[in-house]
């Protein structure tokens, strides 16, 4: 990797973890019936992967993880907001969810 490619990544690193502790901090859960529908759409999504040991399923846009459970670091955990949710490169799947 070049350096503007290493200050590309560390860049979207620091936009993600900041959009991560704003949801943290004022984000809204959503409920497990919401969650469950969320990971439902993304596991048909072309843009899941299944990582590490345990196969957790993560978005290959944004890298953060998708489970029906309603852990902290959820993608699917919080309401979407112009920084937080569903980042698919044709809109959100989450839209009426």
């Amino acid at each position: 990797m070049n350096k503007k490619q290493i200050e590309k990544r560390v860049l979207r690193t620091i936009e993600k973890a900041i959009s991560l502790s704003f949801a943290i901090a004022f984000g809204k859960r959503v409920k497990p019936s919401v969650i469950a529908k969320r990971v439902e759409v993304c596991s048909k999504c072309e843009n899941v992967q299944y990582k590490g040991k345990f196969k957790v399923m993560r978005c290959s846009v944004c890298n953060c993880p998708l489970t029906k459970d309603n852990r902290l670091l959820n993608l699917a955990g919080f309401q979407e907001t112009r920084h937080y949710g569903c980042k698919h490169p044709d809109g959100s799947k989450w839209k009426g969810l």
